[in-house]
């Protein structure tokens, strides 16, 4: 039987990855967790099939999926389609992988960090958080399963060189990140509230969020402690409770990341109050609502055992829930 053309066998999986993620969005939605891993677990097996299928002589890029998308022109509807079908993978999958780790998954040739570097993949046309961000958040999860693998086959922590020059470069990238988007707000304020601000306002938070990433599954291991210093969770409570509750929805992984963070009372009640605050003003909550139940069990577990370490994923172990925080 003779193969499809590139472009036909990309869009097959493609079209099958979409109907996967309309099965996965009911399985997100439905009650505290669903069955949305086992959706998702499928669809890395069939974007890893589409690009692992496909002979490398037979196509100019390293991705097959990449180089179908970067053939169709600027303002053709088809690359725009194409971009939203793997945007919706993306999305996830970053989730997926920052919240539970890379290990939780089956490998998936399909390396998207590259269409989030150039911008042809631009998450905050879809979800308000920029793509420069989701590829530091990939980064972090990637950094992570490096240390684990080394750890795993030395039988010992790995601290090696190359562990802190990356952790150190993405630090610096977050910084980097996080001053400029503090400097567009600062300029889109004074002069519209439009589409832009709102993504600068969402993408601050989120980088945050990965700040505060970066310290959980990074720097204990590599300082031998898993005291989080509360100085990044504070500013991103900060700028929760100063965002619009209509743009609260948009920002449930880093609302539940930094929320099981906090170790006061006092930080508890705040990040209670902005899930309150979005009921009251009728606005969605989207998932945040999952998010405070996950928080709330962190909180418990440490009341419960002082001086052990909890984080969001010992509290939804806990639960026997996996939540995706989209």
């Amino acid at each position: 039987m003779k193969p499809l053309p590139l472009e036909d066998f990309v869009w097959a999986g493609i079209h099958l990855v979409d109907v996967i993620a309309h099965l996965e969005t009911l399985e997100i939605f439905s009650m505290l967790q669903g069955q949305w891993e086992v959706h998702h677990q499928a669809a890395r097996k069939v974007l890893d099939h589409v690009e692992t299928t496909v002979p490398l002589g037979n196509r100019s890029s390293t991705s097959a999926i990449a180089e179908v998308l970067s053939n169709l022109p600027e303002g053709d509807v088809r690359r725009r389609s194409l971009q939203l079908s793997i945007f919706n993978f993306i999305w996830i999958d970053v989730l997926a992988m920052s919240t539970f780790g890379a290990v939780s998954y089956c490998p998936c040739a399909f390396d998207y960090l590259p269409l989030l570097d150039s911008d042809i993949i631009r998450s905050q046309d879809f979800m308000g958080c920029q793509s420069q961000v989701f590829a530091i958040v990939t980064r972090i999860t990637r950094l992570e399963q490096l240390q684990l693998m080394h750890q795993g086959e030395k039988h010992q922590e790995f601290t090696g060189p190359e562990l802190q020059q990356q952790h150190s470069e993405l630090e610096k990238q977050l910084g980097f990140v996080c001053r400029a988007l503090g400097e567009d707000i600062e300029g889109l304020e004074s002069v519209h509230s439009g589409l832009d601000l709102d993504a600068a306002m969402i993408s601050l938070i989120w980088a945050y969020g990965a700040r505060v990433l970066l310290q959980v599954v990074i720097a204990p291991i590599m300082s031998e402690q898993r005291s989080i210093d509360q100085t990044f969770v504070n500013i991103c409570l900060e700028k929760l409770e100063a965002l619009p509750t209509r743009l609260v929805m948009r920002t449930a992984w880093p609302y539940t990341i930094t929320g099981c963070m906090a170790m006061s009372e006092s930080q508890h009640h705040r990040f209670r109050q902005i899930l309150d605050r979005v009921l009251q003003e009728a606005q969605a909550p989207g998932i945040t609502w999952k998010g405070l139940i996950v928080m709330e069990e962190c909180w418990r577990l440490r009341r419960m055992h002082p001086g052990q370490y909890f984080g969001w994923r010992e509290a939804m172990k806990s639960l026997g829930a996996r939540v995706i925080l989209t």
